[in-house]
This record gives C-alpha cells, sequence and structure tokens, in this order.
C-alpha cells in the first residue's frame, strides 16, 4: 500500500514475462481453454441457456434469432472465424443490453455519472475508465457471476472521483460496497469462465 506509482511500475515491467506466461496458463484452463464453436452459450449474468444450430450456408454470413431463443448460425462450413465473428458480435450486442442499464442504475445509486460509456472486448481487462471520465466495459462480463459485474462497475464509477488505486480510492469503494474484497479476489480469478472462443482464434 506504500509503494510509490514509479516502484509499482518498474515491477510489473520488469516482470512482464511471468505476467504473460500466467495469463497464458489462466487461458489454457476452464472454459477459457475450448476454443471450438459451442453447442449453446450460458450466460451466467442472467441465467439464459441460448441453443446454436449451424446451418451451412454459401451466401452472406449471418446470424439469425429464432424462437425459445435458439440462436442459427448461417456461415460456410469452411469458414470457421466467420461464424466466431458472429457469435462475438451477438455477445457483445447482449452485453450492450445488459451491462449499460446496470451501469446507469448504478451510477445513480453511487451520484458518480460518467460521461459516456462502451462495450468492448479486452483480453486482460474487466473494464477500464478514462481520464476524460468514459467507462469501458468487457462483454465477458455476461459469463461471471452478478455480484461480480456490480463490483466491477461500482469499482470503475469509482474511477471517477480517484484515477488511481490509492487508498482513498479503496475507501470510497468500500463505502459504495463494504466488502469488496472478496469480490475482488473472486472476479479476478474468473477469467476461466468465460469461454475461449470469444477472444481467440483456432
Amino acid at each position: 500500500m506504500r509503494t510509490g506509482h514509479r516502484e509499482v511500475r518498474a515491477f510489473v515491467d520488469a516482470h512482464q514475462g511471468w505476467i504473460q506466461r500466467a495469463r497464458d496458463e489462466m487461458a489454457a484452463s476452464g472454459s477459457a481453454a475450448d476454443i471450438s464453436l459451442p453447442s449453446h452459450i450460458e450466460l451466467t449474468l442472467t441465467a439464459e441457456q441460448h441453443g446454436i444450430a449451424y446451418v451451412d450456408t454459401r451466401g452472406r454470413a449471418r446470424l439469425q434469432k429464432m424462437p425459445g431463443g435458439k440462436l442459427a448460425v448461417h456461415h460456410d462450413r469452411d469458414d470457421v472465424d466467420a461464424a466466431r465473428r458472429l457469435l462475438r458480435q451477438w455477445v457483445r450486442d447482449r452485453a450492450k443490453d445488459l451491462l449499460l442499464p446496470m451501469l446507469d442504475r448504478l451510477a445513480s445509486h453511487t451520484g458518480l455519472k460518467p460521461a459516456g460509456a462502451r462495450i468492448g472486448r479486452q483480453r486482460s481487462r474487466w473494464g477500464s475508465c478514462s481520464s476524460a471520465g468514459r467507462i469501458n466495459l468487457n462483454c465477458g462480463l455476461l459469463f461471471v457471476r452478478p455480484p461480480l459485474v456490480e463490483y466491477l462497475i461500482i469499482h470503475e464509477l469509482c474511477h471517477l472521483r480517484h484515477l488511481d488505486h490509492s487508498p482513498r480510492f479503496w475507501r470510497l469503494v468500500g463505502t459504495h460496497l463494504p466488502g469488496y474484497e472478496a469480490l475482488e479476489r473472486e472476479l479476478a480469478a474468473s477469467w476461466t469462465r468465460v469461454p475461449g472462443w470469444l477472444f481467440y482464434d483456432a
């Protein structure tokens, strides 16, 4: 806690090799290890289940929403990347529908209002807050438990007041979410819950 920013940055820079190896090991375990096209998508955030049917099509690749929440992915069976891109876009669109209203609700609750927000597909960050007050949320949050998503959003909202991880920042987080420490640890370990096809290609 008393370590200066420059010392932290120097430590991180000096251990980039270990950090990358650790990330690769995380990506090779759990759901994240499987980059094959899925037979279904389960969104932990909302407990939604979406079955997927793949339809061999020589024309333009497209995703069709079917009754009962099923998804039909029309693509050339030799072009797996096209199917993966369609599924990724569907996840991002669903994340906009689910995460942005959560952000608005928690912003009103905390009184911390961002200048804007967007949904991204970052491989190493659940979210971020820019110096301009814009918040970026990872669509992979759809695959983790609701309390963790709420914690992450509150975490980023608190960066609107303190754009660092100083004691003042953590006190503000604790003010809005007492006992956040356990959620912080669980969220950090939740990357393995995100399916590999969302981030990685074969």
